[in-house]
This record gives structure tokens, sequence and C-alpha cells, in this order.
């Protein structure tokens, strides 16, 4: 739905989209699902970083950007990609 962390990202509105995660995995620490949406939304702000990176010409930062990715979530299609 319009508004919700998934939505952010396809929009790639990733910075909006890791806050308003993070909110929702702070204030329930035990949702599976907010947690979950945490970790995507982080993942994807730290590809797009990495990107950004990469084509800038720096990419020893993108490297460790897609390194923290990974680590978050290793076998996440896109991390892989």
């Amino acid at each position: 739905p319009k508004g919700s962390v998934a939505w952010l990202v396809q929009q790639e509105r990733y910075d909006e989209a890791v806050r308003k995660a993070a909110k929702a995995a702070e204030k329930s620490p035990d949702d599976e699902r907010a947690v979950r949406e945490h970790r995507m939304a982080s993942v994807a702000w730290l590809l797009d970083r990495g990107r950004d990176a990469y084509l800038s010409g720096d990419t020893q930062a993108a490297l460790e950007l897609f390194v923290e990715a990974e680590a978050i979530e290793p076998f996440e299609p896109a991390v892989l990609d």
C-alpha cells in the first residue's frame, strides 16, 4: 500500500523507508514483520549508496556498503546480484 515501507523502497525513497521501518522495529522489537521490513529497507539503502559510490568511482566505499548489505541479508537476490 502507498506509504508502506515496501512502497517507499519501490519508489526509491530509501531514507524515508529506513526511518519508518526503524521506528516500527524500535516500537515493537518482537514484531518479526517490523524487524524484517527494517532489514529490507536497510539493505535497499545500502545497495543504493553502494551503487552511487561505484558510479562515482569510489569502488572501496562501494564494496564496503555491499558487504554490509550482504551481512544483513546474505541470501537476498538483490545482494547476490
